[in-house]
């Protein structure tokens, strides 16, 4: 099987998924935004903010890092690989959940008792996710695509439904939904570590600090750029909240959140797709079969994006209203800023991929934390002049230049070619649908929807695959992997 057929049955497969995953969280969406208040939602969105943050740590960018080494260990040898990464994720993670536990106690006085009470509970899951998104990295580099599917499909629905269940009928507030998420979450991690010891691959003995040293050397600076990541993403929240308040919080997370649901339809299955497979193409192939694969990689990523923000300008005030109800209405604006800035981001997975096979991960880290210090230094001038608004531009403003930086940096390694007159050709097109479809209003928003997707999509996609029809006929038979 060529490596391109490859690469799209696995991104076909974490497609589907991403998509029921995406059908989810959307059923989970206008149920969070009508259980609790809009000022909830934003101390929702804070919590879930700081957790995140200190997952990273936590993962110690493990993961990345035993999906790297993962091919150059012999067989006979993986055991040492798997004994060595789960010893040091779950050490870092304790550590990380104690030093914040007393944290949060130490706070509880500025934060007040009720808030701790659920920063204290949504803490747990730094303990139970540090060791599922390990688990899922070992299923990324043995390539069990289906069953990483499935359980991540079945953690998101059960936390979902157990949080929701919890909270709606036990403890109706957002302590108790987060008592729901830790519950499913801990089961999952138990049945992933009893899956992967009776496979005899947790052994006391095959622990090796020569493999764990090797494991972080690649990993930490990843926690470097990771959390700068998420200073970028999230920082907003929390200048969001000291200059505007929890209510305005809830409105530009219900915008980002949104805007992060329909991207992960095609950003979150080209990570998980392609990390792997180009690692193994550059191991198999060498530098120009690799280059060849990225640069087609990102010219269907580019034509496939436009068409995301296309349909989020279009259908964001729509889907606010229908989702969110009327009172979230205001991020509707926001929606296509935020889809356009990840969207434009999410080219760093192809052309960033010299970093990755370089072994220079400690300047991906140093970019993104300049990225991250121009988006705070812009949004505390644009949100306390433009409010919300303004916050979305600053991430645009960040992502962008992030973009630029990486892509020049990067592309000294490994040059991934820009399909610039295909870029031109869909920018076009989507402008000329754009003119036209935004004159067309209904006054029910669900008609507005339904007519508007049915006229967008099918000229759009029409398009599509007739303007790549050419591209069809590059043969990759060369690039064969096993």
């Amino acid at each position: 099987m060529s490596i391109l057929a490859r690469t799209f049955r696995q991104m076909s497969l974490y497609t589907f998924f991403s998509i029921i995953t995406l059908f989810v969280s959307f059923i989970s969406f206008p149920i969070t935004t009508r259980i609790f208040s809009v000022e909830q939602y934003g101390d929702f969105a804070i919590v879930n903010a700081t957790i995140l943050i200190l997952l990273v740590v936590a993962k110690s960018g493990i993961t990345s890092s035993f999906i790297r080494n993962y091919p150059e260990f012999a067989e006979e040898k993986k055991k040492y690989l798997y004994s060595s990464s789960i010893a040091g994720s779950f050490t870092f993670a304790l550590a990380v959940f104690l030093f914040y536990s007393v944290t949060m106690l130490l706070l509880k006085r500025r934060i007040g008792t009720q808030l701790t009470e659920v920063f204290l509970m949504a803490g747990l899951t730094i303990l139970s996710g540090s060791l599922d998104n390990l688990y899922s990295g070992y299923l990324r580099a043995e390539e069990k695509v289906l069953t990483l599917n499935v359980i991540g499909f079945v953690s998101k629905f059960g936390t979902v439904l157990s949080g929701l269940a919890i909270c709606m009928l036990l403890i109706k507030n957002l302590s108790g939904y987060f008592l729901g998420v830790v519950i499913f979450d801990f089961a999952m991690a138990a049945g992933m570590s009893v899956y992967f010891y009776k496979r005899g691959l947790f052994k006391v003995d095959a622990v090796s600090f020569a493999v764990f040293k090797k494991l972080y050397a690649y990993g930490l600076p990843l926690v470097f750029y990771e959390i700068s990541t998420l200073i970028n993403d999230y920082s907003d929240r929390f200048l969001i909240k000291f200059y505007l308040g929890a209510r305005q919080v809830g409105i530009y997370s219900a915008a980002y959140n949104m805007s992060l649901y329909t991207q992960g339809i095609i950003n979150n299955p080209l990570w998980m797709t392609v990390f792997p497979i180009y690692t193994k193409l550059w191991s198999e192939k060498g530098p120009e079969e690799t280059k060849r694969f990225l640069s087609l990689l990102l010219k269907y990523y580019i034509c496939i994006g436009i068409i995301m923000v296309l349909s989020m300008s279009l259908l964001s005030k729509d889907l606010i209203t229908i989702l969110a109800t009327k009172k979230y209405a205001p991020a509707a604006p926001i929606v296509p800023i935020i889809i356009s800035s990840v969207m434009i981001y999410g080219t760093f997975h192809i052309t960033g991929a010299g970093f990755y096979l370089m072994n220079q991960t400690r300047k991906i880290g140093i970019y993104m934390f300049v990225s991250a210090l121009i988006n705070i230094a812009v949004n505390l001038f644009m949100i306390p002049k433009y409010g919300i608004i303004g916050a979305a531009y600053s991430t645009f403003i960040s992502y962008g230049l992030l973009t630029i930086l990486i892509n020049y940096k990067a592309g000294k390694l490994i040059k991934v070619k820009w399909p610039v007159r295909d870029i031109a050709f869909f920018i076009s097109l989507a402008v000329i649908i754009e003119l036209f479809l935004s004159r067309i209003n209904f006054t029910s928003a669900l008609d507005d929807l339904i007519l508007k997707s049915a006229a967008l999509f099918p000229v759009y996609g029409l398009f599509l695959i007739f303007y790549f029809k050419k591209i069809n006929k590059l043969k990759f038979s060369n690039m064969n992997i096993d």
